[in-house]
């Protein structure tokens, strides 16, 4: 007869469970920090920005700052839970942020919260592919393609390359500090991982 512990795999949902258990902790905080304490800084942040009317966007603040919050998490999340748990938490802080309500309280089209989601995916994947930098930068991409596209809000050219200069710095600078974080902390958190 052949033991529990013979059985390939068999300690591998335990440690599943608690790599899941980081992502969700990580998308928590990613949702609560942004919500709570986010929103008041991105919102002036953005009205301050916008009140140049050559580099108007919309969501200057939610991809500038708020969203090197979500890189640093993410990033972080894939490097100390490994492969694919960047992605999961990046679904998992998009899920947080739809419960609460349609995408930037956006409600017509209807549907605007699927970029939202789109956005956190090709964030998470992109943090896990390439770098922070480029994942910051197809954030607010794929946010200003659905509200130019949707007539949510103007978007001007100019406004688009200074932003996407700005999201790819935020966003690199945010991986490397995940990436530092990760380095003292790995250690610790591979031990209990195992």
């Amino acid at each position: 007869m052949t033991s529990v512990a013979s059985v390939s795999g068999s300690g591998s949902i335990v440690s599943s469970v608690k790599r899941l258990f980081i992502c969700v902790i990580f998308a928590y905080i990613n949702f609560i920090v942004s919500f709570y304490a986010g929103e008041p800084i991105k919102n002036y942040f953005t009205m301050l920005l916008n009140s140049v009317p050559m580099i108007s966007v919309p969501f200057a603040g939610l991809v500038v700052l708020e969203s090197a919050l979500y890189i640093f998490f993410i990033s972080l999340s894939y490097r100390l839970a490994g492969p694919i748990y960047g992605i999961v938490t990046a679904l998992l802080t998009a899920s947080f942020f739809l419960l609460m309500g349609p995408w930037c309280g956006i409600l017509r089209p209807y549907y605007f919260s699927v970029f939202g989601f789109v956005a956190f995916i090709v964030m998470g994947v992109l943090v896990e592919r390439a770098n922070g930098g480029f994942a910051n930068l197809a954030f607010g991409l794929v946010n200003w393609a659905a509200a130019a596209a949707f007539g949510v809000s103007k978007v001007t050219p100019l406004g688009v390359v200074v932003f996407s200069i700005c999201a790819f710095a935020t966003g690199l600078a945010a991986d490397y500090a995940a990436r530092a974080v990760s380095r003292v902390v790995y250690p610790h958190v591979s031990r209990a991982l195992s």
